[in-house]
């Protein structure tokens, strides 16, 4: 009898199954695997150096947004960056449902964050920028004096190096693009001090983004470099005796009769 009944199974190929659901799973899976490089949305990526093949498709809402589907049995994280068309994409949304496939949506990265780590290694990861003074007014102060104060938030992927960012941390972040434009004019690059990290709301399961809070800092000559776009540390402010930041920043007019940035 239980001959007959693995012929059965093997011939309506629900072999290695247990239960009706399983079977049905099962065969959703070769459907879609099937039928998945037929499809225009099929897409391919590269996923944390590795390549894959993903379905991409716009959001409704906002361009700058993808949704993304995984083959059956394959798939990506929370956190993780997708290049795409030479564009990278950090991952902030996944399904926790991967019967079939994996599901989420990821962001288009317009933001770079550069710095050295206390190994003294250049460190770069793409992160999502947004705009974080709509919170606030965008300026501080009391009734007599209001500084402009810029507020800027950015997600970038969780790992070994990023965990390590700390409030005070200096970032330099500007148009790369446009900086000999911006040496030539005599314009200082704008860094940027982190307030607040968040590694909580962004993770599961040890996988995830950490959530960087910055505001607008002050250029330190002699210290910050321009040319490579890196901030000094305050650590290293501290332990070269340069720690009364206010003797060190430089203001564009301090820099002019100068001939440059440094």
């Amino acid at each position: 009898m239980s001959e007959t009944l693995n012929y059965l199974k093997i011939v309506s190929r629900s072999n290695g199954v247990n239960s009706n659901k399983e079977r049905q799973i099962r065969n959703l899976k070769r459907r879609i695997t099937k039928d998945f490089m037929k499809s225009i949305d099929a897409e391919n990526v590269v996923i944390n150096g590795e390549e894959k093949i993903l379905l991409i498709t716009r959001d409704k809402g906002d361009e700058q947004i993808k949704k993304i589907k995984s083959l059956p049995d394959d798939n990506f994280e929370l956190g993780d960056v997708v290049m795409w068309n030479d564009i990278p994409y950090i991952v902030y949304k996944v399904d926790a449902d991967r019967r079939i496939q994996t599901k989420g949506r990821m962001y288009e990265c317009n933001t770079k964050l550069r710095w050295k780590n206390k190994s003294g290694k250049i460190i770069e990861r793409f992160g999502k920028g947004e705009d974080a003074t709509k919170y606030s007014e965008g300026t501080q102060g009391g009734y007599t004096l209001r500084i402009g104060e810029f507020q800027l938030k950015v997600i970038v992927t969780l790992d070994e190096e990023t965990v390590l960012i700390r409030r005070d941390d200096r970032f330099m972040i500007d148009s790369e693009q446009f900086l000999n434009v911006l040496s030539e004019n005599e314009v200082l690059p704008m860094v940027y001090r982190v307030t607040r990290r968040n590694v909580v709301t962004g993770t599961f399961q040890d996988k995830g983004y950490v959530e960087i809070t910055m505001v607008e800092d002050q250029f330190i000559s002699g210290h910050d470099d321009p040319e490579n776009m890196l901030a000094c540390r305050r650590s290293e402010l501290i332990e070269t005796g340069s720690d009364d930041c206010e003797n060190t920043f430089s203001t564009t007019e301090e820099t002019a009769d100068e001939g440059g940035w440094l």
